[in-house]
């Protein structure tokens, strides 16, 4: 006879005590609220396949999820793969199966979007403010004043002049070194923090007050080694040191292969993108005739001939004069389309784009009879003290002609 009494999930009665109620079931509690309700004082819920097994363990504050195997989160009817918890090293990767890191993010055709600083909680290198007292091996160091500040009492140092820091970097490292320290009279002396060849990375002059500096540093190419502290004299108190690693700059502007970004992101090198890189702004202008008489250009520069805009980005084009003076320094593309006329026999006709030194930026020129439309375009690179602007460059008169046919427009492609 079988132990075991099969339970109907369906029923609709409650007696007391019941095991199932209402199509719910409980395990250690007959006031059941889920369909499956486990009550103790530190449940445990484990799912057993055969090579796998999970578990949930709800202790305390704390529920854990226990798994021998990787643990992947997916779309429905095990789908795409979003997200996967190796069950050996314990990386997290999103948008990979196979994790290689802590965090292991890809997003290929698509966009990481990070809401706040990303920072390495395992930045700092040790050298604090007692490092310098500590890195003094010769004569008389830095005094220890017992309140976590510490005083120069007599120049010189240990190896060349200067103490050692006691932290040897690594070629091409980026560090940043904050210092706070003042100066004890008024000689004004100076400091500098010196990279393994003794070159000053940073140096300042000291006032009376205690001042905070931070600045950012790399290491030369040619190889890494010990940190030096110097000074000029023996007045000198600090009460605090931090040199900390740091690839990526947070809280502000980001570098990569440079320690002082200029941008949001600054790039010194090369760079490869499998993607689109968008600028998401319409730095530039299109104008046009936008009416339905065609207006004529006689010899010159062009002035009012185009009178709409598409868009006009800080009316970088001025419509009555014709003149683009660009918003930004950078690499344009400029392009522009008139209609020649039918001016009879064999007539030079011809147009350019012309920069504000009167050098051709695109040309087209043609001795052809017949009545069409002509257009060049060009790179280049133009600064806001500089500008562009159309020139008919013979007696012939050319058009702009109705609608959208004619037209003049700029578009900033990059910035520098």
């Amino acid at each position: 006879m079988s132990q075991f009494r099969p339970v109907n999930f369906n029923q609709a009665s409650v007696r007391a005590n019941e095991l199932v109620a209402n199509t719910k079931l409980g395990i250690g509690t007959h006031s059941q609220t889920s369909e499956l309700h486990i009550k103790a004082a530190a449940p445990e819920l484990q799912i057993e396949g055969a090579s796998a097994t999970m578990k949930v363990v709800a202790s305390g504050t704390e529920t854990t999820f226990r798994s021998d195997q990787d643990v992947k989160w997916t779309s429905a009817d095990a789908g795409t793969v979003h997200m996967t918890l190796d069950g050996a090293s314990g990386y997290v990767g999103v948008g990979t199966v196979s994790p290689s890191t802590t965090l292991h993010v890809t997003n290929q055709g698509g966009t990481f979007n990070l809401g706040g600083s990303l920072r390495n909680q395992y930045n700092s290198v040790g050298v604090t403010a007692a490092s310098i007292t500590a890195g003094y091996n010769t004569g008389s160091g830095p005094t220890n004043n017992g309140d976590g500040s510490y005083t120069w009492t007599k120049g010189g140092g240990d190896t060349n002049g200067a103490i050692n820091l006691g932290y040897t970097a690594v070629a091409n490292e980026q560090l940043k070194i904050t210092f706070t320290a003042k100066s004890t009279d008024t000689t004004s002396p100076s400091f500098a923090f010196e990279n393994p060849s003794f070159n000053a990375l940073y140096s300042n002059t000291l006032t009376t007050g205690y001042v905070t500096y931070t600045f950012y540093a790399t290491l030369p190419s040619n190889g890494g080694g010990i940190l030096f502290f110097r000074v000029s004299a023996d007045n000198i108190t600090w009460n605090a040191l931090t040199i900390e690693r740091t690839d990526v700059f947070t809280g502000g502007n980001v570098g990569i292969g440079t320690n002082q970004p200029a941008a949001l992101l600054d790039v010194n090198g090369n760079s490869i993108i499998n993607g689109i890189l968008f600028n998401a702004n319409k730095i530039g202008f299109r104008a046009f005739n936008g009416s339905g008489t065609a207006l004529t250009i006689n010899q010159g520069n062009l002035t009012n001939q185009f009178p709409n805009t598409r868009y006009n980005h800080q009316s970088c084009y001025n419509i009555s004069t014709g003149i683009f003076t660009p918003p930004q320094n950078g690499i344009y593309y400029l392009a522009a389309a008139l209609r020649l006329g039918n001016a009879g026999g064999s007539v030079r006709r011809g147009f350019g784009i012309m920069h504000s030194t009167n050098a051709a930026i695109a040309v087209h020129e043609t001795p052809s009879i017949s009545d069409g439309h002509a257009s060049v375009s060009g790179l280049y690179y133009l600064t806001t003290a500089e500008n562009a602007y159309i020139k008919n460059f013979f007696a012939s008169t050319l058009l702009s002609d109705t609608g959208d046919f004619s037209y003049f427009c700029a578009h900033l492609l990059c910035s520098y």
